[in-house]
């Protein structure tokens, strides 16, 4: 007669609590960790491999809702795919292994991913700044477009044409941001180098701190080109320095080589920049870390591909392509996404509107869009000469400087007569939302009254408001 009571349950299949560090055995193939940490950060350590053998596998989650992390470590040098460790973050975060004999290797997580992306302007779509002389750049420190800027080490000589394309990307569709090389350095001095990113601010940086408030991981990851001028001597596969520094509290860089099999053709490409134990991130509105590639680097200025130094320059490893050893080559980066953890989320595409929106906390250009007589905005007559008037604008990181053109680009107009003064001058004090403008001219205002501030017929009326790191 055929047994019709209930099977044993297997106990491959079977799940144990933890709530302190652990060392993952033989037992535990095939069944589920669960991994409390109520009060403190712990590890949960991989047998060896070899021990476990060939398809070994285990589930590990993190079951409490606390800030504190669970690091999984594999034994010795060996790897999780090809990460010396893995950190479960946040409640429910989980992660299934196998084990191959040598390494291991993820097979399903959740949570695991933390998708914030804290780079702006990320696929290039903003450019406030498209009206800027974007040709000879690299002598200075110069925002190019929106939070994306060009900085030099020493007194490098390369420069480079910036510009805004389309249709690229590895999809093809993508806006990107591309330097061509329009005067070579194949021999940089010692102290020279160029680098091309972004400045983060504290506010946002700190979102890359561990439960000990010191950097903990970071990935970064873009798609990236690269064309070899004519008498270039750049060798394949082309490595390029994807770089991250601290610049705040304390100073500490990391580059890492990518590599790219061929020229002129776009790669996804990423970098891991592991915890460190000193590095820590201020919070506050100032510059607080910087991320990028770099673009070439005398022997002062490179770093070991892979490992963290002091300082927060890291333009080149001693083994990257010097990307200004020829004119004519050119490096494009699209779809930028620098994020806490350590495995690469896919591009998520903003809106324009969020991206520009993001963008205005730092830098606003402010033009009429029409091309005579446009009013801007209400004013007052303080005096026969002088008119002044609240200018408001998107909130800024900081009270921000303003750029006017010339006075003689406006115009201030009564609203009891036709009468028209050209402006003189134009000067204002501000805020992080709004300023206040003083409009002087020779005569003819008429204190006490009120007045429309407009543009002329000249085309180059504009104010910038401007809180740039």
């Amino acid at each position: 007669m055929p047994y019709l009571g209930k099977e044993p349950r297997s106990p491959e299949f079977s799940t144990s609590a933890k709530t302190s560090a652990y060392t993952v055995v033989a037992v535990d193939d095939a069944s589920t960790i669960l991994c409390s940490a109520a009060s403190a950060d712990y590890a949960v350590a991989l047998t060896a491999a070899a021990t476990l053998g060939d398809g070994f596998t285990v589930t590990l989650k993190k079951s409490d809702a606390t800030k504190f992390m669970i690091t999984i470590n594999p034994n010795s040098t060996e790897t999780i795919d090809g990460l010396p460790d893995l950190k479960l973050r946040q409640e429910h975060a989980s992660v299934t292994l196998i084990c191959d004999g040598s390494n291991w290797h993820i097979v399903d997580h959740s949570n695991v991913e933390v998708p914030t992306n804290i780079a702006e302007n990320s696929g290039f779509n903003v450019d406030q700044y498209g009206h800027i002389t974007r040709t000879g750049v690299g002598d200075a420190t110069e925002l190019l477009q929106d939070r994306w800027r060009i900085t030099p080490a020493g007194s490098a000589s390369a420069r480079w044409t910036y510009s805004q394309e389309n249709n690229g990307g590895i999809n093809g569709d993508s806006q990107w941001g591309k330097l061509l090389n329009t005067t070579a350095d194949a021999s940089p001095g010692s102290a020279e180098g160029q680098g091309f990113g972004q400045s983060v601010i504290g506010n946002t940086s700190i979102q890359l701190l561990g439960t000990d408030n010191k950097f903990e991981n970071a990935v970064l990851s873009m798609d990236i080109i690269v064309h070899k001028g004519g008498s270039s001597s750049i060798s394949l596969p082309a490595k390029i320095p994807l770089f991250f520094a601290t610049i705040d509290g304390t100073q500490y860089q990391y580059a890492e080589d990518v590599s790219l099999a061929a020229v002129d053709t776009w790669y996804r490409v990423s970098i891991v920049v592991p915890e460190h134990a000193s590095a820590n991130l201020v919070p506050g509105i100032q510059r607080s870390c910087i991320f990028g590639i770099g673009l070439y680097g005398g022997s002062g200025v490179q770093e070991t591909s892979g490992t963290w130094a002091t300082g927060y320059e890291p333009y080149a490893t001693g083994t990257s392509s010097n990307l200004a050893d020829a004119t004519g080559n050119y490096v494009g980066i699209a779809n930028v996404v620098f994020q806490p953890g350590q495995i690469a989320s896919p591009y998520q595409v903003r809106s324009y509107s969020e991206e520009l929106a993001r963008c205005r906390y730092f830098y606003e250009r402010l033009i009429p869009n029409t091309a005579s007589n446009q009013s801007i905005f209400q004013a007052y007559n303080v005096t026969s000469t002088v008119a002044s008037g609240i200018f408001n604008y998107a909130h800024k990181r900081a009270a921000p400087t303003l750029t006017f053109t010339a006075g003689s680009t406006f115009e201030v107009r009564h609203q009891t007569t036709t009468t028209v003064c050209t402006a003189a001058a134009v000067s204002g004090s501000s805020d992080e939302d709004r300023c206040l403008c003083n409009f002087t001219v020779s005569s003819g205002l008429t204190g006490g009254q009120g007045c429309i501030i407009r543009r002329n017929d000249s085309d180059t009326t504009y104010v910038e408001v401007s809180a740039e790191l």
